[in-house]
């Protein structure tokens, strides 16, 4: 086979649909809740690369580019870069330095994709691992990616800050533009997949004891727990001001507090001025008045929020990026959607069909996108993972 030659019939592909140099017509802005360049509406066709696949060999990179591009696709989500064993660190044992040699291979791809008209979507935070004591504590009790840390502890938050500026605060050699200057760039997301209600609801943020050995089912480690408690209380204070005050909203009948469970002892042992409330778990939400729950979900989306209007007052005001900027994304409508609005776009976005138990079974089950109602365990879910109905309940009026 030919260099750039997938073996797909000419009369099928479809390189016309591509209109070369991506960025030619200035960046993609937002306007009435969908996407422009210049004051023609663009409408992405896209698919991902992964991990080392963002970053290979020039002449790989080229077939890469040329069958993308006669397969029609105008856009390349570039995803998982931060993975761990093959992405785009220059050690295993760091993720705090970049492989040179790979952020080549990075800009050559991204000039290439551009030449083809093929626009660029960048990830940042998505997989990345953190690899010893030195760059967090408890590295080795770490969940998956770190996810929900950046929310509660502001080292995350910082190495986060730091691996996007070491990333994208830079002039690409290949095609001579900064990339916040960049036009060919036509979107970013801060952190993948990444939101609190999502780890309250299934108990990663506090301690599990039926969670098992893989880091995709960790717990959030102790260190950072405590992290949580401690935001949770300052988050009362500010709100209460006294437990007196709080306990007129949560309920004052003492035996409401003296019965066996997590607020056991409210008012005596747990206490505002002291900061030793305890946080909600989710299953214990029905046991306690509603007034306790409404509040565990004000506290959790009001430090996400916090988080993500600092990232975005970092990349666009510090970095001085251009482009649309999404927050996180989620699987159907939750409060994490309000959130969402702090960004420049929503993103919903699902595995269609190829997912059996998580990580282990990519095989396809050939489902239909419309009756594809079945979780990653196989297990009916009636219609909360349907692609149809959970895109359309995650539509936020002016924002694509």
């Amino acid at each position: 086979m030919d260099k750039g030659d997938s073996g797909m019939d000419k009369q099928l592909a479809f390189t016309g649909w591509t209109n070369p140099p991506a960025g030619e017509k200035g960046f993609v802005t937002i306007k009435d809740g969908h996407f422009y360049v210049g004051d023609e509406r663009i409408r992405f066709f896209g698919t991902n690369l992964c991990q080392n696949d963002c970053m290979s060999d020039k002449d790989v990179s080229d077939y890469i580019v040329a069958d993308l591009q006669r397969h029609g696709f105008n856009a390349v989500r570039l995803h998982h870069m931060d993975w761990p064993q093959d992405g785009i660190f220059a050690r295993e044992d760091s993720t705090r330095e970049l492989d040179a040699h790979k952020l080549d291979n990075l800009d050559y791809l991204i000039s290439r994709l551009e030449a083809a008209g093929i626009y660029v979507n960048i990830n940042t935070h998505v997989s990345r691992q953190f690899a010893k004591e030195g760059e967090m504590p408890a590295y080795d009790q770490m969940n998956f990616a770190g996810k929900f840390l950046d929310y509660a502890d502001d080292r995350a938050k910082q190495l986060q800050k730091e691996y996007i500026r070491q990333l994208l605060d830079r002039v690409n050699p290949y095609t001579g533009k900064r990339y916040a200057d960049d036009p060919g760039i036509c979107m970013l997301e801060i952190t993948n997949e990444d939101w609190l209600y999502y780890g309250w609801m299934n108990g990663f943020l506090e301690e599990n004891p039926n969670q098992g050995d893989s880091v995709f089912e960790r717990s959030i480690p102790p260190y950072y727990r405590k992290k949580f408690d401690a935001k949770w209380n300052l988050w009362l204070r500010a709100k209460y001001k006294t437990t007196a005050r709080l306990l007129e909203v949560w309920g004052t009948d003492p035996a409401l507090w003296e019965k066996e469970g997590v607020y056991k002892g409210l008012g005596t042992t747990q206490r505002v001025e002291d900061g030793t409330v305890a946080r909600l778990p989710w299953n214990d939400r029905e046991a306690y008045p509603h007034p306790v729950l409404e509040d565990a979900l004000r506290f959790y989306n009001d430090i996400e929020r916090a988080f993500f209007v600092e990232m975005m007052d970092f990349i666009k005001v510090e970095l001085g990026f251009h482009i649309p900027v999404t927050t996180t994304s989620g699987y159907f409508a939750n409060p994490t959607l309000y959130n969402q609005t702090v960004g420049d776009f929503t993103d919903t976005h699902f595995y269609i069909d190829n997912m059996g138990s998580v990580w282990n079974d990519f095989g396809m089950r050939h489902t239909s996108i419309v009756r594809d109602n079945v979780s990653n365990e196989g297990v009916s879910t009636a219609g909360m993972y349907n692609f149809i109905p959970s895109v359309a309940l995650s539509k936020v009026r002016d924002m694509p």
